[in-house]
């Protein structure tokens, strides 16, 4: 007989995602089981990005159990932004996290997106323009420095 307990609980310190290794930081929401069975006690975590992903593949492909070698094929072939985003743990270049994917509303502003959409159009203008002007800076620290 297995005992077996689930829940979404808020980091206090960093933990690291079992399916994608990035550390989920203090504050973060992260899915958490944990396990006793004949072979021991165990216990897992996943971060809420990956979790999502391997929610939506479910409902997508009607499947009631995933593996992450099935999620990230589905991902190259149906979603490729998503599988960047995947790739580069779940952040931008600046370092900030993605939004989580496949959600209703995006994590940052709120708004409203679909359900096969991973960043809200607003969000993604304003990172971007923040990652121009960084790169903006670097250039002109070079141009600095040459002189």
């Amino acid at each position: 007989m297995t005992d077996y307990v689930d829940g979404w609980p808020t980091a206090r310190r960093r933990h690291r995602c079992g399916v994608c290794c990035r550390s989920i930081l203090p504050g973060e929401a992260y899915w958490r089981q944990a396990g006793l069975d004949r072979s021991g006690a165990w216990t897992s975590k996943t971060c809420e990005h990956c979790e999502r992903v391997a929610w939506a593949y479910c409902r997508v492909m009607g499947e009631s159990e995933w593996d992450q070698e099935c999620v990230l094929e589905w991902l190259s072939d149906e979603h490729p932004a998503d599988l960047a985003a995947f790739a580069a743990g779940w952040r931008w270049p600046d370092g900030d996290l993605v939004p989580v994917p496949f959600g209703s509303r995006c994590v940052d502003c709120g708004t409203r997106v679909e359900f096969r959409v991973l960043w809200c159009p607003p969000c993604d203008e304003r990172r971007i323009a923040r990652i121009e002007q960084g790169f903006q800076d670097v250039a002109a620290a070079f141009e600095e420095a040459k002189a």
